[in-house]
């Protein structure tokens, strides 16, 4: 239900708009409301939060009202701007939630690691097959780890482990 001005926001305690400028602070008032629904599981790990569109509706406010409010919270390190997702919930430890290509190459990398330099990946319709995902998410996924000097492209043969991460370049 969306705020009208002048009236309370139903879960947003005691934040009230008026027509014009939001007073003093309420960005803060924001911020709290946000990082209340974070540690109670609202929005909880890895979720998308609903778009800057829809909370400056929900709290009555202009975006860049809504934009400080989550500048606080993504110096506290509980969210994270996506480009083209919208804000996201971190996983605890400060990184956003994985997209589905980073978290092909997390995998992956795992099992470079352990892996001896000159093994074989498998090839990219294997790694599409076994991690149930396009051949573009696929690319994605590899070129981080080739990024990473962790895997190289032998013309005739495909792609090698170079290194693990142990090892030093």
């Amino acid at each position: 239900m969306p705020t009208l001005a002048g009236r309370e926001a139903p879960g947003t305690r005691g934040i009230t708009t008026r027509p014009g400028r939001a007073p003093w602070g309420t960005y803060r008032q924001i911020a709290q409301v946000l990082r209340q629904r974070i540690v109670s599981g609202t929005y909880p790990d890895g979720s998308v939060m609903p778009s800057e569109k829809e909370m400056c509706i929900e709290f009555g406010v202009v975006r860049g009202t809504v934009r400080h409010a989550l500048g606080l919270l993504r110096d506290e390190e509980l969210v994270v701007p996506r480009k083209g997702v919208g804000w996201s919930v971190t996983s605890g430890d400060g990184r956003p939630a994985f997209t589905r290509y980073e978290r092909v190459a997390s995998q992956l990398r795992s099992w470079v690691e352990g892996a001896e330099p000159g093994a074989m990946l498998p090839g990219e319709s294997e790694i599409c097959r076994q991690y149930g995902v396009s051949r573009a998410t696929t690319r994605r996924a590899l070129r981080l780890l080739e990024a990473d000097g962790l895997v190289g492209v032998v013309r005739g043969i495909g792609r090698v482990v170079l290194q693990t991460s142990s090892e030093g370049p």
